[in-house]
C-alpha cells in the first residue's frame, strides 16, 4: 500500500496519503521520500501531524523525522507547515515550542528557537509566529498574555513547531 500511495503522490492522482499500522515505518518511509520529488529549493523532508477535534485542529511539525533540527531547519518547516496549512484553508498561527518561555532560559535548544524565529521573520514577515513558549501558551492567548504582552501572536496557535524529535 506504501508503494501504490507513493506512486500516486508522485503521478498527482491524489493530495495526500494516510499510511501507518505495524512493521517497519522507516523503511516505508525512506522508499516515499525517493520516490517523491522535493519541492524546488527544498532541502530536507519534514513531517507534519494533524490533530482534529470537535473544537479546532492543532498541526505539529516535525515528529517523525528530524532528530535535532538547527534554526533553518526549523525556520524551513515552519514555512512549509504554514503552506500546508493553508491548504486546508486555516490561517496558520505558529508556535515555536520550548521548554524556555520566551527567553527565560539561554539554553542551546532556547537560542536555536529564537534564532528560528528571526529567520521565520526575516523569511515571512506577515506570518503570525512566536516563540520561544511552552505548549500551554501557545494554545492558551491568556495565559500568554499573562506573560508577554507584546506577541505578534493572537488567538491560539495552531501549528506548534517542535524543538526536537523528543518534543
Amino acid at each position: 500500500s506504501t508503494i501504490t500511495a507513493a506512486m500516486l503522490l508522485r503521478a498527482g492522482d491524489v493530495d495526500a496519503a494516510l499510511g501507518g499500522g505495524p512493521g517497519d515505518w522507516w523503511s516505508d518511509m525512506k522508499m516515499v521520500l525517493q520516490v517523491i520529488p522535493r519541492a524546488k529549493g527544498v532541502v530536507r523532508t519534514y513531517a507534519l501531524t494533524a490533530l482534529i477535534t470537535p473544537h479546532s485542529t492543532l498541526f505539529f511539525c516535525d515528529t517523525h523525522l528530524m532528530v535535532d533540527p538547527d534554526a533553518g531547519q526549523l525556520a524551513e518547516m515552519t514555512l512549509l507547515a504554514a503552506d500546508q496549512v493553508r491548504r486546508f484553508g486555516i490561517t496558520p498561527k505558529v508556535a515555536l515550542v520550548s521548554h524556555s518561555n520566551f527567553g527565560a532560559s539561554n539554553s542551546p535548544s532556547a537560542r536555536k528557537m529564537r534564532d528560528a524565529l528571526k529567520l521565520i521573520r526575516l523569511r515571512a514577515p506577515d506570518l503570525e509566529a512566536d516563540g520561544e513558549m511552552h505548549a500551554d501558551f501557545a494554545i492558551n492567548p491568556v495565559l500568554r498574555g499573562q506573560a508577554v504582552t507584546a506577541s505578534p501572536l493572537t488567538g491560539a496557535a495552531n501549528l506548534l513547531v517542535m524543538p526536537s524529535l523528543d518534543a
